[in-house]
């Protein structure tokens, strides 16, 4: 989104560049996407297949709202649940199904798309504590191929901006830690260590013959790591079990004490921990919008100059006398990164262009 540096009131939206005719004006940083699309499981599922009440809140797995109803408002709109294709229980083989029921759209092309998958690869292979390294290298690489398949499902449907979660240290959840042997967890640990490293290189070559395509791999595994050293300073009292499954915690509300564990449940974090993964993701994003927008005068005409724009992607330039109602000018695919539009504005009143996508 581009603002008047002249103390003209511009609208401000996400999503928008404007400008004043005959004025040029100066950009401001935001994130300008305008929807969030969510794959995976019960991390990001908020009701396609509901928790049971009355111990979780409102469908969700966890004691309230989860990252990705966060990261929507961070990243300045409202959060939307049929954009949201994640599934409760389910694992990385579910994922193309998920992009399967996804419309192709305006939106998804210039939208940001979630993608958490993988911890139920592990936790329904966990084998009663059996060693079994060839039978995790299959699990590891049939996840990693499952997930850069749902990538190239989604870039194929028109996606180009995508977040990829790896996975936290599972061996260090209250469901490992209440389960298994100290020995058995350092194991799974290590298989987290195997399927993150490898699912970050899955994922640099995915890159690389996608044009247009933006990857943004979000190490959840790091950020679990400085969180759980320093848990009481980020306000978490209790680390190593769930509140729900925390037989000394009587006040299971939703913001009572257990509000301030760091797990809801075995596996599933409350939404104080989720509302600091929407931070995480936030911050993993480009800090930079797509589009910058400045105007030159040529005579009766204006020079519009877009760049840093999507290939073949679709724009819409409008025109206003009032800054509240808008009628189309000029509608254009992008035929490179930067593009620059001839506009003949006479001799009327002031006029306002902007161009949304």
């Amino acid at each position: 989104m581009l603002r008047n540096q002249i103390s003209i009131p511009l609208v401000h939206r996400l999503g928008l560049c404007a400008i004043t005719v005959g004025l040029l004006v100066g950009a401001q940083t935001v994130l300008a996407y305008p929807a969030l699309f969510a794959y995976g499981d019960s991390l990001s599922d908020t009701g396609n297949n509901p928790s049971p009440a009355p111990q979780y809140f409102n469908g969700r797995w966890s004691n309230g709202s989860v990252w990705v109803e966060y990261l929507s408002v961070k990243l300045g709109f409202a959060y939307n649940p049929s954009n949201n294709y994640a599934y409760a229980g389910t694992t990385t083989s579910n994922l193309a199904s998920q992009v399967s029921l996804t419309p192709a759209s305006t939106n998804l092309q210039a939208g940001l798309c979630t993608i958490w998958s993988g911890g139920n690869d592990f936790l329904h292979n966990l084998n009663s504590g059996v060693y079994d390294d060839a039978g995790w290298s299959n699990v590891i690489q049939s996840a990693i191929g499952n997930l850069t398949n749902a990538v190239a499902g989604l870039y194929a449907k028109g996606a180009r901006n995508i977040l990829v979660c790896n996975l936290p240290d599972l061996g260090k959840t209250p469901f490992l830690l209440g389960a298994y042997s100290s020995a058995y967890q350092a194991y799974i640990s290590s298989k987290v260590v195997l399927f993150n490293s490898g699912l970050a290189s899955a994922l640099a070559q995915a890159g690389q013959g996608s044009a247009g395509l933006h990857l943004y791999p979000l190490d959840v595994n790091s950020c679990f790591g400085s969180l759980l050293s320093s848990a009481g300073a980020l306000g978490f009292t209790v680390t190593t079990v769930g509140a729900l499954a925390d037989a000394n915690l009587t006040d299971k509300s939703f913001t009572g004490p257990g509000s301030d564990y760091l797990f809801w449940d075995p596996i599933h974090p409350t939404t104080k921990a989720h509302n600091l993964i929407a931070d995480w993701a936030y911050q993993a994003l480009p800090d930079a919008p797509r589009v910058t927008l400045a105007a030159t005068r040529s005579g009766t005409n204006l020079n519009v100059a877009l760049e840093n724009l999507t290939p073949a992607f679709t724009y819409l330039l409008q025109s206003s006398t009032d800054l509240y109602a808008w009628s189309e000018y000029q509608t254009f695919v992008s035929t490179g990164t930067n593009q620059t539009i001839a506009v003949t504005i006479g001799s009327g009143p002031r006029t306002f262009f902007r161009a949304r996508y």
